[in-house]
C-alpha cells in the first residue's frame, strides 16, 4: 500500500507559511507545533519517545 503524503503545492504552501511566522519573530518550536498535522506529529512523537 503506498503512502499517504502532501502534494507538492501543500508543501510549497506550508513553507511559505513557516517562513513568514519565523520572520514576524515566531520561535521555530511554535511554527512547527502551529503547522504540524495533528495525526502524522502525534504518532511520530510517540514513535520517536518509545
Amino acid at each position: 500500500m503506498a503512502r499517504k503524503g502532501f502534494k507538492p503545492e501543500q508543501i510549497i504552501h506550508i513553507l511559505r507559511e513557516a517562513e513568514v511566522r519565523l520572520a514576524d519573530g515566531s520561535a521555530v518550536g511554535e511554527v512547527r507545533s502551529a503547522l504540524a498535522a495533528p495525526g502524522r506529529m502525534a504518532t511520530t512523537r510517540i514513535y520517536w519517545q518509545a
